[in-house]
């Protein structure tokens, strides 16, 4: 009686580690930083709210009559209430994505991808002018992203902006219909559970702000991993294979995060070709990316693998690792400087031949880590990340250990038997509750409102030349990006930086104006009569100014 109890009272403890203690951290700690939402009264009684509403799903779902109509009405609409969700998420976040984007708010990394999808489009595809490299490459080649050419058509077809963001949106949400087919027919989950896990993996904080990222790569890769992990399950070796090979086109890093699946072919003891195919896929694209394309098109970059003073042979290679091995171990671990948050996430995969209860538990922050964890490594250090892995992993645990040991009596706990448990429904809960909690860490970077000089900068959108090079502020790139060549110039000292002739430059004096003194800049214009480095003022308006190279 006392281990049932406790096993009820398990997933409270649960959720009082997963949300209250670190929202509770010091506003002067990565933490509190990153939750500062919930440092004043308001957020705090918001986040009161959110457990009290937590606590009673748990405690409606444990309750053996209410939970069992809970799941009769799921199951027997289940593809309307995904099918609504699906339209909910993409109606409010490309709507949002879309009015912060004719406000002037869209982020920068939209430019690019777009500035990228437009130089691919009139037959550039290695070069962008917005990207910030000595060479001016493209997100493809910067990345070794070819699984972009399958995006570009689309923008050929559609290059409208505002319409690019919807499909963005549903293309991340894709990923909650995926999941779902994985969850139900692999891990064999309940109705409820696979909604509430499906919903708490499309809601996890940077996966949801891709929302405003515009048409991407990165946004491929949650649907085409869970695609990939579940043609692995099924035992579909080409076809795995196929989806493998779109996966590893995403990015650089990809190739060795999927590793993980020749660890995890080995451990079940696989056929060979579960393991040998992967590995010398994975190898090739780490070799291509690291070893040819970016050193190539980054020759001054971190990726570059070869020394560039022991010449081309093995020999001299040999060598020069030899005598300088510190160099040589830096050289070999560049490429995981930035991947050591896709490592820690992968490793979670390789526990799901092991664990069956906590594979759930993590399963889905999986979905929403796999390509976006760069989202934690920024506002979090590494040892509280590794701290909440630890964290996710004990409660698993412990609550799986509370369960078996109420369900001993009964014999031994089949795989499928802990899937349908209503433990792993409360794990879901849990999950889609902190995926609530960290809305307002990403909302907070959402602006929808206009700024003072908007009139002007649609004056100035209608004013300037399509196909004219033109140098603009950050927050103006994004609208200029599908009809014109663009350098990013936030301040006017990069007025002759530039390798390609600018035709037009917009300086705004209100951005970021504790980085530059614009006062000097204003008096040296007034008293040149209009004129800066080799530019005549032709309009100004609101802070905005705009000048035209000088012929001749």
């Amino acid at each position: 009686m006392k281990t049932a109890r406790a096993a009820r009272l398990a997933p409270l403890w649960a959720l009082t580690l997963l949300l209250i203690v670190p929202l509770w951290a010091s506003r002067d700690s990565d933490l509190g930083q990153a939750y500062g939402f919930y440092a004043d009264w308001p957020g705090r009684l918001a986040l009161c709210a959110l457990v009290g509403l937590a606590a009673l799903a748990i405690h409606l779902s444990l309750h053996q009559q209410i939970g069992a109509r809970i799941e009769r009405f799921a199951s027997q609409h289940f593809r309307k209430l995904l099918a609504s969700y699906v339209v909910a998420y993409t109606a409010i976040f490309a709507t949002l994505a879309i009015v912060s984007y004719l406000r002037f708010h869209s982020d920068v990394d939209y430019a690019n991808f777009l500035q990228s999808l437009n130089s691919a489009a009139h037959g550039r595809f290695f070069t962008n002018c917005l990207a910030n490299a000595p060479r001016e490459i493209s997100i493809f080649a910067d990345h070794n992203a070819p699984i972009m050419f399958l995006l570009f058509p689309i923008y050929i077809l559609l290059p409208y902006p505002s319409v690019l963001l919807i499909i963005s949106t549903l293309i991340l949400v894709s990923t909650a219909a995926i999941l779902s087919r994985y969850l139900r027919r692999i891990v064999r989950l309940d109705h409820t559970t696979t909604l509430c896990l499906c919903m708490a993996a499309t809601l996890a904080p940077y996966y949801a702000s891709q929302n405003f990222e515009g048409l991407s790569m990165e946004m491929l890769g949650p649907p085409l991993f869970i695609l990939a992990l579940h043609l692995f399950e099924k035992e579909r070796f080409w076809p795995f294979m196929v989806v493998l090979l779109f996966l590893n086109s995403v990015k650089e890093q990809v190739a060795i995060v999927m590793m993980v699946f020749v660890l995890v072919a080995l451990v079940r003891k696989k056929d060979a070709r579960w393991a040998v195919g992967p590995f010398l896929l994975n190898a090739m694209m780490i070799f291509i990316s690291f070893g040819l394309v970016i050193p190539h098109f980054r020759p001054t970059g971190a990726y570059k693998l070869l020394n560039p003073d022991a010449g081309t042979s093995l020999a001299g290679q040999a060598m020069a690792y030899v005598g300088h091995p510190a160099s040589a171990v830096q050289q070999v671990l560049a490429p995981f400087r930035l991947t050591y948050v896709y490592i820690v996430a992968a490793t979670n995969l390789f526990f799901l031949p092991f664990l069956s209860l906590e594979s759930l538990f993590i399963l889905p922050s999986l979905a929403k880590n796999l390509l976006f964890v760069r989202w934690a490594a920024n506002i979090m250090s590494k040892h509280a990340l590794l701290m909440s892995g630890a964290m996710a992993v004990a409660v698993g645990k412990a609550v799986g250990k509370f369960d078996a040991a109420a369900r001993r009596k009964q014999g031994a706990v089949s795989s499928a038997a802990l899937a349908r448990n209503p433990t792993t429904r409360v794990l879901a809960i849990l999950l889609l509750a902190s995926s609530i909690a960290h809305i307002p860490v990403w909302s907070r970077n959402i602006n929808l409102g206009k700024d003072a000089n908007h009139e002007a900068k649609m004056k100035l959108l209608k004013l300037l030349p399509r196909e004219a090079a033109i140098a603009l502020p950050q927050d103006m790139l994004t609208r200029f990006s599908t009809r014109n060549k663009l350098y990013n110039s936030a301040t006017p000292d990069g007025l002759t930086g530039f390798e390609m002739p600018v035709d037009y430059v917009v300086i705004e004096t209100s951005f970021h104006p504790e980085h530059y003194d614009y006062a000097s800049f204003l008096r040296s214009l007034e008293a040149n009569q209009g004129e800066y480095k080799g530019f005549r003022l032709i309009w100004q308006s609101d802070g905005l100014y705009l000048f035209e190279r000088q012929r001749g």
